[in-house]
């Protein structure tokens, strides 16, 4: 041990004795080496109260995003290891709207891990989803202690940039959340050893936006080696990537005139109130879905093909057989993807007649016709809300039929090992709560409390047994590159075109492909990345 280790101990047993002992009249232990790292940040000190996992917590990986620093790379956050930082408490939100406890000083990681630093453990780097613009690594629903203790893994969360803070296009440099991304992946390549992780077993695992980030990684060689192997949870890859066209065109050229601003100088100097506001109004405005059908009108936000970090669209490596940082991937969807957004953009309930006219303006005429033709949806029987047949038609069309077909390619080009999933048993997210469509359902990010077992008290033995089937697979996935298991039975890879072997997490079943008939039909009209 060296002096400055037992310098470090003295302080803690100090802060300690002032904080524990004389408040509550617990003992302190003077063994705390394990409570501070070292690391190119500074030496951390994390809360190490529970003997068996101790949590790191407001670890900085790159330079507060502020001033001249707004809308520009991140810069690498250094300092010599003997600055002592304070890894008791989460960090604050990136700026976005509904949350008080937020900060554009943002840009920092958490790390749980078991208790004996020593022993090298796979990596699981969680990748929040929120639509590019809401979320953050430090969201009760991603709390990793049940996580890393039941699998004996290293859960690293992390916030990047939302909104037009992330995604600020002025047809020079864009991108931001990405390149947080890879800056904080690259932190984890640093130090990651010195909490117990290898960090030759990275797995990148994210739901929603977070699952489309992933994406991005795998299509920029930048992100080449951070990390070896993909969980992508419930990623509507019925999108690809905005173009610039969009992105600079439209996004940033709303936001610029909202702000009353004529360039990225000028922004730096508005509030952050006045630009969350603004990227708000934006992200929130109604597009048409014919003028701009490769976008996501849901979340119009989105990584970009700027030409540098991302140079074509995921879809076009994937259909070439070869993707830049590919890497071996988990891949599914929750059985009632599109009841969330369905109920989110049409709040009241429709005909059968007014879901039809909904179609048409969704998909045009020629898509819409074709669809209706082929009879895969009632819309001429069907008397119940008409909403539950849109919800349908978006769950294959930028779900499940999508990650079938994409998959299917990546199978036939022999690039990538694949296994593919679909949940049909799940714990309602918070949002979905109050939704019509998602009850008695599993609706988008349903999956969540059970992909980090934090589900509430009362919660059923069945669903709890689901959970733990969840992380395992995950969790040996990390370790050795497949799941082993879905729930009690076996897990192979997709082996050919016509033989998914898609797990059916909550009935333990194996499926060649689900949805054949309607998937034929989304096959046929094409998908919004094709268009």
């Amino acid at each position: 041990m060296t002096g400055w280790d037992y310098a470090v101990n003295f302080l803690l047993y100090l802060q300690c004795l002032l904080t524990v002992r004389f408040a509550t009249g617990n003992t302190c232990s003077t063994n705390l080496t394990t409570c501070s790292v070292a690391t190119t940040t500074g030496r951390i000190v994390g809360d190490c109260s529970n003997p068996t996992l101790y949590k790191y917590f407001s670890i900085p990986y790159a330079k507060p995003p502020i001033g001249d620093l707004r809308l520009e790379d991140p810069i690498s956050f250094t300092q010599n290891s003997t600055v002592l930082i304070q890894g008791n408490e989460l960090p604050s939100y990136c700026p976005q709207i509904g949350n008080s406890d937020e900060s554009e000083d943002c840009l920092y990681l958490n790390i749980w891990s078991p208790s004996s630093l020593s022993i090298s453990r796979p990596v699981l780097f969680w990748i929040h989803g929120g639509s590019n613009l809401l979320g953050s690594g430090s969201d009760p629903y991603f709390e990793g202690t049940k996580f890393a203790s039941s699998q004996n893994v290293v859960i690293v969360t992390y916030n990047y940039r939302l909104g037009l803070l992330g995604y600020f296009d002025d047809n020079d440099n864009t991108n931001f959340a990405i390149k947080d991304t890879i800056m904080a992946l690259k932190w984890v390549q640093d130090n990651i050893s010195r909490f117990g992780g290898n960090k030759n077993l990275v797995t990148v695992f994210g739901n929603s936006s977070g699952g489309a980030i992933i994406r991005a990684l795998m299509s920029s060689s930048k992100a080449n080696g951070l990390f070896q192997r993909a969980i992508i949870q419930s990623d509507p890859d019925g999108y690809g990537f905005n173009e610039r066209s969009f992105s600079n065109g439209y996004l940033t050229a709303k936001f610029l005139e909202m702000l009353g601003c004529d360039d990225k100088a000028c922004v730096k100097t508005k509030s952050i109130s006045d630009i969350v506001t603004a990227q708000l109004s934006v992200a929130s405005t109604q597009i048409n879905p014919l003028q701009y059908p490769k976008v996501n009108i849901a979340s119009i936000i989105a990584p970009i093909i700027d030409g540098d970090l991302i140079i074509k669209d995921y879809w076009e490596y994937v259909n070439s057989g070869s993707l830049p940082s590919g890497v071996d991937t988990i891949v599914g969807f929750t059985k009632d993807e599109g009841g969330a957004a369905i109920n989110t953009l049409l709040p009241s309930a429709l005909t059968a007649e007014s879901a039809i006219n909904t179609a048409y303006y969704l998909l045009g005429v020629d898509r819409a016709s074709y669809l209706l033709a082929s009879n895969v949806f009632p819309f001429n029987t069907y008397t119940g809300d008409g909403r539950s047949i849109l919800a349908n038609i978006s769950t294959d069309l930028l779900w499940r039929c999508p990650t079938q077909y994409i998959s299917r390619r990546i199978v036939e080009t022999k690039m990538r090992n694949i296994y593919l999933y679909q949940l049909n048993k799940g714990i309602q997210y918070s949002t979905n709560i109050n939704y019509p469509l998602c009850t008695n359902a599993v609706c988008h990010q349903d999956d969540i409390p059970l992909t980090f077992g934090n589900y509430p008290s009362g919660t059923s033995t069945d669903l709890q047994s689901l959970s733990l089937s969840i992380q395992t697979a995950w969790a040996k996935f990390a370790k050795y590159g497949y799941p082993q298991t879905c729930g009690s039975i076996s897990w192979p890879k997709a082996l050919t075109t016509s033989n998914l072997n898609i797990c059916q997490f909550g009935s333990n079943s194996l499926l060649a492909s689900v949805t054949p008939n309607e998937c034929q039909v989304f096959d046929s009209i094409k998908y919004p990345f094709q268009l």
